[in-house]
């Protein structure tokens, strides 16, 4: 389920910047989990799956790193959101 949940908030993401390119707003490429970090993320978090599986045996590296894909997308769906909200309201006045 939350594997379903991150892949969802990571799509969303990509459209979110593009409805805002749509609606007239500079593409807007930042967050705390835009696709190259979460990309980062994952490199990380599989490198340290291993070590994490050869001593602890455990597999928290890879369940924390979803958390934040997680936690770390909808951050950026909000603030990208902001970000389109206060593009649109510059032209009002």
């Amino acid at each position: 389920m939350a594997g379903w949940l991150a892949a969802l908030l990571a799509v969303m993401t990509a459209y979110i910047r593009v409805l805002g390119s749509a609606l007239g707003v500079p593409a807007d490429f930042r967050g705390p989990m835009a696709k190259q970090h979460r990309m980062a993320l994952l490199t990380v978090a599989c490198l340290a799956s291993i070590f994490d599986t050869l001593w602890a045996g455990t597999g928290m590296a890879l369940w924390l790193a979803l958390i934040l894909v997680v936690v770390g997308s909808a951050a950026t769906c909000w603030r990208r959101l902001a970000g389109i909200h206060a593009g649109l309201g510059r032209g009002e006045g």
